[in-house]
């Protein structure tokens, strides 16, 4: 094996591909990653649940691959001079890398031992701008639970069903929906959104397996492709529903980092996020979903609208009292156009009133304040409206107009 390359080019795919690799693992080949030379450079880092592969252009001079240890190897990259970067393979997987005036000579693994990584068939496949896909998982993954007692709440729904490609994450006290409303077909106008706030199916479904992702995917079948925007350019059919978990999320996210699209492919017990150059492979969550559809109404016996950030201010303000007590909760108490936000401590007691616009009857109600701020920061609009039909159910947050997002937050309960 013998290439050469740009070193800015090397160092960008080493720090990408690193973000599957395990610090410590059982399989010490795992704590490597996989350096193949066929008609390019790839990189892929596996931990077994999430792999991520990354593709540059080299010059070749020999075929070949080899497991380099990640960390020695991603810190020796990152060092490296601003220079053409020469590596070649040994008989003995000795490892030669040349840059500038450095050398180094280090022993790798053979890869024959590295994991081959998962196949993942053509259906059920849907092209997203990777700016609409960053936002949608950037604004829901932080009520992915982190509670393994639930195991299929620890990851997000992805289902595309009916027109409309929705994202879901729950953690048993809050619930994030983001969609995007898909076209009827090529050059028909967006439909208008459903106006009850839901999302699409629960539960991952299973799609079929196949073999390794083939060629382009225009023409190909069941496909829904969307541009950068959230416009869709073409539509096949093909619902699916999908559970990923929040570690390959949170990974997935960092990479989102272009204008161009993504493909996302599913089989039965993975997915595929095809982003060209980069590659990301992920299990899929197995089990039933939380059935959370019924948790999202608009229907309500008080409802407010208010500005987003007004009442953030006031939570984070008044939970200043609780000092580093996340579990004292502060009490909303609604009426005459204004909410009454107070929280009481050992410590003392703080309260703020802000003025908002006031539908159906007096109410009050309590939270945790770190739920309801996290909810409030991830909106991303400036005003929005918050339905209530009791102090003990669930409270949903609706944009003023469309259904784009919903959010729900569970109050708590307070000492009499």
């Amino acid at each position: 094996m013998k290439f050469k390359c740009n070193k800015g080019m090397l160092a960008e795919a080493v720090a990408s591909a690193q973000k599957a690799v395990s610090l410590k693992s059982t399989l010490p080949i795992l704590e490597g990653l996989l350096l193949t030379v066929g008609d390019g450079l790839t990189l892929t880092g596996n931990d077994l649940e999430i792999a991520i592969q990354c593709e540059i252009p080299v010059q070749v001079i020999e075929r070949g691959s080899v497991v380099m240890n990640c960390r020695l190897f991603s810190e020796m990259v990152r060092k490296l001079p601003d220079d053409i970067v020469t590596m070649s393979l040994s008989e003995e997987n000795v490892i030669k890398v040349e840059c500038g005036n450095a050398r180094f000579e280090v022993k790798g693994l053979p890869a024959a031992g590295y994991p081959e990584l998962p196949s993942v068939g053509r259906s059920n496949a849907l092209r997203i701008g990777q700016a609409t896909l960053r936002e949608m998982i950037r604004r829901t993954r932080f009520a992915i639970s982190v509670n393994d007692n639930r195991p299929i709440l620890t990851g997000a729904l992805f289902a595309k069903e009916d027109g409309e490609f929705t994202v879901v994450a729950i953690d048993g006290i809050r619930l994030a929906l983001r969609k995007e409303i898909l076209k009827a077909g090529c050059g028909d106008e967006a439909g208008d959104r459903a106006g009850d706030g839901q999302g699409s199916g629960e539960g991952p479904g299973a799609g079929d397996g196949g073999g390794i992702v083939g060629p382009d995917l225009d023409g190909g079948p069941d496909v829904t492709v969307i541009g950068a925007d959230g416009e869709e350019l073409a539509r096949a059919d093909g619902d699916f529903s999908l559970v990923i978990p929040g570690k390959s999320l949170n990974e997935l996210e960092k990479l989102l980092t272009g204008d161009d699209e993504v493909t996302l492919y599913s089989s039965k017990n993975q997915a595929l996020f095809d982003m060209g150059g980069c590659k990301v492979i992920t299990r899929l969550l197995q089990g039933e979903y939380l059935k959370y559809r019924s948790m999202v109404t608009r229907e309500s016996q008080t409802s407010i609208r208010f500005k987003v950030m007004d009442l953030l201010g006031v939570i984070d303000r008044i939970s200043l009292i609780a000092m580093d007590d996340k579990f004292v909760p502060i009490c909303l108490d609604i009426k005459d156009d204004a909410i009454h936000v107070t929280s009481q401590t050992v410590q003392g007691s703080a309260a703020e009133e802000i003025a908002v616009e006031m539908r159906g009857n007096p109410l009050k109600v309590s939270y945790y304040p770190r739920y309801v701020m996290e909810v409030l920061r991830n909106i991303g609009d400036d005003e929005v409206t918050m339905n209530f039909n009791s102090n003990m159910g669930p409270s949903c947050i609706f944009p003023l107009e469309g259904d784009a997002y919903a959010y729900v937050v569970m109050p708590c309960s307070t000492r009499s």
